[in-house]
């Protein structure tokens, strides 16, 4: 998936087409944050994590009542992620044949890149955040109503921000301490229906929140420079413009880097 903050349509949740694949185990329970804040801890083991356990979970009001920021644990929520990916990517071409099976081919591949991405046990330090309705007799694809991925990584020597190209680079292992870390947030997705409600704000108030507690300084994302509406929600949540001229993955496509400093 790009980094590029973009919008995402209402999901058409009634459809079986995005019910819980049959091949996919839904009681599997891959808890990532908690590993990830200590690098090397042990979080698998438990088939639900309650609201207590979990300090990700912070209960906010927003317009579309109490909702609340949490971290994918169980396959059903990172299915419910990906299927919110998969329908903003076929957005456009409802009308296209077989609609209905690409988007579904596209919510299983991501599926399996955000397992993936976020197995700790790989060396991952990757979470997927989720925007919930606090709605217990509902299910959780229907009460998902944002999403974003979470990075924690670390700068090569000489670099200042994200994928920046050092001519003369320094030779040396990479300092994996807190003081050289940085988080990097892509994939944030809304819902049509939960668009200009605060769900986006909240949820990166709450990475930034998270990155605070685990003494990350700071904070970054890419945006198309263009997309007006998604630059002034960054600034307004304390973003700022990077200048970034030597930046390895910047020439193919006009991207802003932008940077929070916590």
């Amino acid at each position: 998936m790009s980094s590029i903050a973009l919008p995402i349509p209402y999901l058409s949740r009634t459809k079986l087409s995005c019910a819980f694949p049959r091949n996919l185990n839904p009681t599997k329970n891959t808890s990532t944050w908690g590993r990830i804040a200590m690098m090397n801890s042990a979080g698998k083991g438990k088939s639900v994590i309650s609201d207590e356990e979990n300090p990700l979970i912070t209960a906010v009001a927003c317009d579309l009542g109490e909702c609340e920021p949490r971290e994918a644990q169980l396959d059903e929520e990172y299915w419910a992620a990906a299927w919110l990916r998969a329908e903003i990517y076929w957005e456009g071409p409802q009308n296209e044949r077989n609609a209905e099976k690409f988007k579904r081919i596209f919510a299983e591949r991501e599926f399996a890149a955000l397992k993936q991405r976020c197995d700790v046990q790989l060396g991952k330090n990757c979470t997927c955040i989720l925007m919930v309705k606090k709605e217990e007799d509902d299910t959780i694809v229907n009460r998902v109503v944002g999403t974003l991925d979470f990075h924690v990584k670390f700068f090569s020597p000489g670099q200042t921000f994200p994928d920046e190209i050092i001519v003369h680079q320094r030779m040396g292992s990479i300092d994996r301490s807190a003081s050289n870390s940085y988080g990097y947030i892509l994939n944030i997705c809304v819902a049509r229906s939960a668009r200009r409600r605060g769900v986006a704000t909240t949820m990166l108030q709450h990475v930034i929140s998270t990155a605070k507690e685990q003494s990350i300084k700071k904070v970054f994302l890419r945006v198309y420079g263009d997309n007006e509406g998604a630059v002034r929600l960054y600034e307004k949540v304390g973003f700022k413009a990077v200048e970034a001229p030597n930046c390895a993955n910047c020439s193919a496509m006009p991207l802003l880097l932008m940077c929070f400093e916590v």
